[in-house]
């Protein structure tokens, strides 16, 4: 590097001008090998060093320096909106978001990203989750409203779980309200469709009900925050949790009552028996007394 500093920067076994990384990483993304290359070149953070050594530097080159400089943070960090597909896209701005779900849709932009969605809900296919790895990096690198913060839960939630889906609701409710490009009803519907063991464990009928009717209307109005302040409603959940185990606890005491009221009529019914055959036996060494005591006076006389 030092001998000929406007050489290509080599890094076992990868060499590329330092604006041609991205442009490297987008054309072999598929491939193993070029992701650990990439990955092991932007760590070893030699950006510094081969700018350092440059006679002249250009006001690009030190906008793509600060790219750079943040980039080894993203790759430590193993979740969704974090990793490899996170330096794809901070590296190369101009690049679609590579996502199965709408990779055929060549989504370029922040602004078609929900659009794209709702095309793919709209769709008779509609599996899965409309959240990957791509498009939660796509939506940190395209847009500045959308940040770590929206990313994070998505790694930190069951990824099986109902908490995924939220997180990739509010994310993805975050992008339309900043887009304002319309309502989503698909895709709300997607959401609705995703959530639906959310609802079904509320224990509370009346109030199961009214939450169900609230997602009918939020879903039809195509606003995805509408869902997002349903769904994360903490309060309704505490609210719910805190009424069964009431529920549950009047139902144990109930029990145990019930279980005490069993266990003295069998002890009064016990007692009663006894209490029969004690009066059984004086009545019967009364009557026999008398029966004796009638002989005895017949004979006399």
């Amino acid at each position: 590097m030092a001998l000929d500093p406007a050489a290509p920067i080599r890094h076992k076994g990868f060499s590329a001008h330092v604006d041609g990384v991205g442009a490297a990483l987008a054309m072999d993304f598929e491939r193993d090998d070029v992701r650990q290359k990439v990955a092991d070149f932007i760590n070893g953070r030699y950006i510094g060093v081969w700018m350092s050594l440059q006679a002249r530097t250009r006001s690009d080159l030190n906008d793509l320096y600060s790219i750079y400089d943040k980039l080894p943070v993203a790759l430590s960090q193993t979740g969704p909106g974090f990793g490899i597909e996170r330096v794809l896209y901070a590296l190369n701005p101009n690049i679609h978001c590579r996502s199965p779900l709408i990779d055929h849709l060549y989504v370029t932009r922040i602004e078609e990203l929900v659009p794209a969605l709702e095309r793919v809900a709209a769709g008779k296919d509609r599996t899965g989750r409309p959240m990957d790895r791509h498009i939660a990096a796509f939506s940190v690198a395209r847009s500045p409203d959308v940040d770590e913060r929206f990313v994070r839960p998505l790694a930190g939630a069951e990824q099986n779980g109902t908490s995924h889906v939220l997180a990739a609701l509010t994310l993805l409710a975050r992008v339309q309200a900043m887009s304002k490009n319309g309502p989503a009803p698909s895709l709300a519907a997607w959401f609705v469709d995703l959530m639906k063991s959310a609802v079904n464990d509320f224990h509370n009928l009346k109030q199961r009900k009214a939450m169900e009717l609230s997602i009918s209307r939020a879903a039809e109005t195509g606003l995805l925050i509408e869902l997002q302040n349903i769904y994360g409603d903490t309060k309704s959940v505490q609210r719910d949790q805190q009424g069964y185990t009431r529920a549950m606890q009047e139902h144990q005491y109930c029990g145990a009552q019930i279980q005490q009221l069993s266990i003295e009529i069998q002890n009064r019914e016990h007692m009663a028996t006894e209490l029969g055959e004690q009066v059984a036996a004086v009545a019967s060494g009364v009557i026999g007394s008398i029966g004796a005591t009638s002989i005895i006076i017949m004979y006399m006389l």
